[in-house]
């Protein structure tokens, strides 16, 4: 997100004088640099289990039992069992979304920075994404199926998110759902319940997660 707000600085910067030429963003850069931290996050969080004398097991744990898991094979047992075993994105059963679109796991870890996309979704993860890929220069659509995005959120706040879109370049299909997606070499062509088709080079299904 912080990268993405690059650009906006970039156009901003001109109005008080500077003149920098045409910035050119290098989106394999920013994904090895986004590896490498959480390489480095990764280590912290593992030196603050070992220093608080935590067991980490590797493996899959099942509950066996009211005071007992089994990993691999092997019974643990405890007063208490805790499971925090976090979400996956819930794909709606729509043809062809299941096997061409995205989600949030996939987004950042894409080989190329696509040049337009589709995101599906009104919810905080598909406009966060929005946000990302149009401040990377991505043309991007947001697909939704209500009048505005962040259903449950203040009423003015949600206007003025759509016309701070609107003016960062994003389309906003509003009360359009995605019908049917299709793969034709690479490129997809989402088929909206408008009828429009949008051929783009990735779709992002941003519908929500679901708990493990």
């Amino acid at each position: 997100v912080y990268d993405a707000t690059f650009a906006a600085d970039f156009a901003d910067a001109a109005g008080f004088g500077w003149h920098i030429g045409q910035p050119v963003h290098d989106w394999p850069a920013l994904i090895k640099a986004k590896n490498v931290e959480l390489d480095r996050l990764a280590g912290i969080y593992q030196g603050l289990m070992d220093n608080a004398g935590v067991t980490v097991l590797q493996g899959r744990g099942v509950v066996t039992g009211a005071h007992e898991v089994t990993v691999d094979g092997k019974i643990y047992t405890a007063e208490r069992i805790l499971i925090a075993v976090g979400g996956w994105p819930h794909i709606p059963d729509i043809p062809g979304l299941r096997d061409h679109a995205i989600s949030s796991n996939e987004a950042l870890d894409l080989a190329e920075r696509p040049d337009e996309i589709v995101i599906m979704g009104s919810g905080y993860i598909a406009v966060e994404f929005a946000g990302i890929f149009a401040g990377f220069g991505a043309k991007t659509h947001l697909v939704f199926r209500a009048d505005q995005p962040l259903r449950g959120f203040d009423q003015d706040m949600r206007q003025g998110l759509m016309d701070a879109m609107q003016d960062r370049g994003i389309t906003l299909h509003a009360g359009i759902t995605i019908d049917s997606l299709e793969d034709d070499n690479g490129r997809k062509i989402a088929t909206l319940s408008d009828g429009k088709k949008i051929h783009a080079d990735q779709v992002m299904a941003a519908t929500g997660r679901k708990p493990n």
